[in-house]
């Protein structure tokens, strides 16, 4: 791959990052499902409900949501084809360090893609196991490929260890997430939903500026070449 199609691969990545959250905050405004403990509820409860609800055929109402759920399903496809797009070109970046390590992020970077695409053709509230099979892949699968990436680009001549940093920041966010999921409050109590929602959305929100903040990195690095 030529360093021209590097950087547009890149920005693609960022830009699909930057689609996601727009397509996100717009579905937000037009949601009308409800939420879990207050189905009649006319608008989305940002502190209260999962992004995933966002992504729900049918709300909490009993009204259908297609609308929203297939705007919502578009923005994760386009995140996560960006997100197997940046990693593949990202690994030309870091051709210097330990070959097979870099297969094994590139490989989790693309499952982690896979991951979130698998989300948005899966609705929760029509297959709820295959949902959270999809979450649980596109997290851990980023925290792999952002552990790995740490120490790859701490191998690699010339790139900056500050953004190596940041990727060890993202997995550790993500981890933390994960132990949330595992461990924390019920989901089913509504103190637990809030707890769970937003820190999910702290480290959803986080994890996307903190890619952001890499792939200009990573930009900024293809222009040297």
């Amino acid at each position: 791959m030529n360093s021209i199609k590097i950087r547009k691969s890149i920005l693609y990545g960022i830009a699909s990052v930057l689609i996601y959250f727009l397509f996100s905050t717009i579905t937000m405004f037009f949601y009308s499902g409800g939420d879990q403990f207050n189905p009649a509820l006319p608008h989305y409860n940002f502190f209260g409900s999962f992004l995933s609800d966002l992504g729900r055929t049918q709300g909490f109402s009993g009204n259908p949501t297609y609308e929203t759920a297939l705007f919502y399903a578009l923005g994760l496809i386009i995140m996560g084809s960006g997100t197997i797009i940046f990693f593949i070109a990202h690994n030309y970046l870091i051709l210097k360090s330990n070959t097979l390590l870099r297969y094994a992020s590139n490989a989790a970077g693309i499952l982690a893609g896979l991951g979130y695409i698998g989300i948005a053709f899966t609705p929760w509230n029509l297959w709820p196991k295959i949902h959270l099979f999809f979450v649980f892949t596109g997290f851990l699968s980023f925290m792999a490929a952002s552990m790995l990436l740490f120490i790859l680009i701490r191998q690699q001549p010339g790139y900056p260890k500050a953004y190596g940093n940041l990727y060890l920041l993202i997995g550790v966010l993500i981890g933390s997430y994960v132990l949330l999921l595992l461990y924390g409050p019920d989901s089913h109590e509504p103190w637990g939903r809030i707890v769970q929602s937003t820190g999910q959305k702290i480290v959803v929100y986080s994890q996307s500026l903190l890619i952001l903040v890499c792939g200009v990195g990573a930009l900024k690095l293809c222009q040297q070449d």
